[in-house]
């Protein structure tokens, strides 16, 4: 699954009403307490970069063991501090 495809999934998600979202096994309780696609497409994203998206499109989110779980958010936290990080360096420059 491409950026694109990612990208597609997370705008899908902000559209579906919230029975069509709990009857997804991709999408987890954690995700329908979210008001946005952001962190749905960074779970995503995540996820496809780990190489465990085919996983989860079988079994859901639930599927997945806890250092997978575990990976998927060390990413998305790296990810978070990452592009803190940038644009505190880029206000810094200005």
């Amino acid at each position: 699954m491409g950026d694109r495809d990612i990208q597609e999934h997370a705008r899908k998600f902000e559209s579906m009403s919230r029975d069509e979202k709990k009857d997804d096994p991709m999408i987890s309780k954690k995700d329908l307490r979210k008001k946005d696609g952001a962190y749905y497409g960074m779970k995503m994203r995540a996820a496809a970069e780990l190489g465990l998206l085919d996983e989860v499109k079988k079994r859901g989110w639930s599927g997945l063991s806890a250092a997978d779980t575990g990976r998927v958010g060390g990413h998305m936290s790296r990810a978070i501090r990452e592009k803190a990080s940038l644009e505190q360096q880029s206000r810094l420059e200005d």
